[in-house]
C-alpha cells in the first residue's frame, strides 16, 4: 500500500469474480488492510471526518503479492489484480 499525502494506492490480486464483482472486493480489502470490515464502514469514517472521497478500481496485469513462506520476507510474486486508487480531500463548508 502506498500513502503519499492525500492518495491511497492498494493492490488486490484477482479471484475469479465477475468484473463488478471484483471491483467490490478489491475495495472491501482495501478497507479490511485499513482495520474496517467493508468499503461502506470506511466511507462513513471518512465522511464522519468530513472528507470527500474519489478515486477508481483499475484492471492491473501486473501487481506485486507476497506470500507466506518460511523466509521473514516472504515470496513477491505478479498477478493480475486491481488497483484501488483513493484521493481523500477536507469537504469545504
Amino acid at each position: 500500500m502506498e500513502d503519499a499525502g492525500n492518495n491511497i494506492v492498494v493492490s488486490v490480486p484477482h479471484v475469479g469474480l465477475g468484473k463488478h464483482s471484483a471491483r467490490g472486493f478489491a475495495l472491501d480489502q482495501f478497507a479490511r488492510q485499513q482495520g474496517y470490515q467493508s468499503f461502506a464502514e470506511w466511507s462513513v469514517h471518512c465522511f464522519d471526518q468530513a472528507l470527500q472521497i474519489s478515486g477508481e478500481v483499475r484492471e492491473s496485469d501486473s501487481i506485486n503479492v507476497t506470500i507466506p513462506s518460511d523466509e521473514p520476507a516472504g515470496i513477491l510474486l505478479k498477478t493480475f489484480g486491481y488497483e484501488v486508487v483513493l484521493r481523500l480531500q477536507k469537504a469545504e463548508s
